[in-house]
């Protein structure tokens, strides 16, 4: 898990902090780390 710093069009041309896997999902953007964090942890989970 990496956390980068993204562009995102909705976030007003302003970098947000995205969680990056090395299975290639990404998670929500965010203002700080520990947000970044704390969407990644909370993200929905499915059964395999």
């Amino acid at each position: 898990m990496e956390i980068v710093e993204s562009l995102f069009e909705d976030s007003n041309d302003c970098y947000e902090l995205v969680v990056y896997c090395v299975c290639g999902a990404q998670g929500p953007a965010a203002k700080t780390e520990d947000e970044a964090t704390l969407k990644w942890n909370s993200r929905l989970k499915t059964k395999k």
